[in-house]
């Protein structure tokens, strides 16, 4: 019978070489059954949310970001309705027909010292050229300080009534020197235009149809060292708690703040955009 030939020991390197591949095999095979074996994560369906908007230049960022599809790219379930102003948008809120609402600060606070549980989660449009009088020049009335004796329309439990009283107090005219009637947006037009009222106090883009339609039979003072015009995002308190705590008190990590400082960098650069958000359904 043959002698088998007995094969030369391993080297020292040929060993370490060995051991590498074994744990290189082994590891391999553990990631393997790890991939194939773990429990499936539950797949959470995005919160869906419905949001109150009134159809002015403090919610052009909201209309461009659901123009441009912004809220679903991010996985959001949102919903959008319009109204005229802002208040009628935060009663939606206080209702229970919306989660949240973009509003002025003026009925924001009219609603707290109601007792209403409404929290801010941010602020999202501040202006100095967004509200204004709006004077009859034609009348004789080229500044704020011609408003004494006059009859002045403006909408009430809103920024623009906040405006007018600011604005009077400003010139030192007492209330009962001046007539201040309440309208409703759509009839300012019609009040100025017919001469109902020597001015008016409004905002975009009311504003700029006012100027269209009227002329130069008025003239538009912003009193911009007076007022800001600012706009906040809103919602019910437990809701802005819950969504403060995900995201760890840090707001601009939620997709919907993070769509609208997106939208807002994008929107400057492009002024031909279409502003398909300012005609209400």
């Amino acid at each position: 019978m043959k002698n088998l030939r007995v094969g030369r020991p391993w080297s020292s390197r040929q060993r370490i070489l060995g051991v590498i591949a074994t744990g290189v095999l082994l590891a391999l095979l553990i990631a393997l059954a790890w991939r194939y074996t773990r429990p499936t994560a539950a797949v959470v369906a995005p919160l869906p949310l419905t949001l109150a908007l009134p159809v002015q230049a403090a919610s052009g960022a909201f209309f461009v970001a659901e123009q441009r599809q912004l809220f679903p790219q991010h996985g959001l379930v949102l919903q959008t309705q319009r109204y005229a102003l802002g208040k009628q948008a935060l009663a939606a809120v206080i209702e229970g027909r919306a989660d949240m609402a973009v509003v002025a600060d003026t009925p924001f606070v009219l609603a707290i010292a109601k007792g209403n549980q409404v929290a801010v989660v941010s602020t999202v449009f501040g202006s100095r050229k967004t509200a204004a009088l709006l004077v009859r020049a034609d009348r004789g009335m080229r500044t704020a300080a011609d408003l004494r004796g006059r009859r002045i329309g403006t909408v009430f439990g809103t920024n623009a009534q906040y405006f007018l009283d600011k604005l009077l107090e400003h010139q030192g005219i007492a209330a009962h020197e001046v007539s201040i009637v309440d309208y409703a947006p759509a009839a300012l037009l019609t009040a100025m235009r017919d001469g109902e009222v020597d001015a008016i106090t409004t905002w975009q883009p009311e504003l700029a149809r006012l100027q269209q339609a009227l002329g130069k039979k008025v003239a538009a003072l912003f009193e911009q060292d007076l007022f800001v015009y600012r706009f906040l995002l809103v919602g019910k308190s437990n809701l802005s708690t819950a969504i403060s705590k995900k995201y760890n008190g840090c707001w601009r990590h939620w997709p919907t703040l993070s769509n609208i400082c997106s939208t807002n960098r994008w929107t400057p650069a492009r002024p031909w955009l279409p502003p398909s958000g300012c005609r209400q359904n």
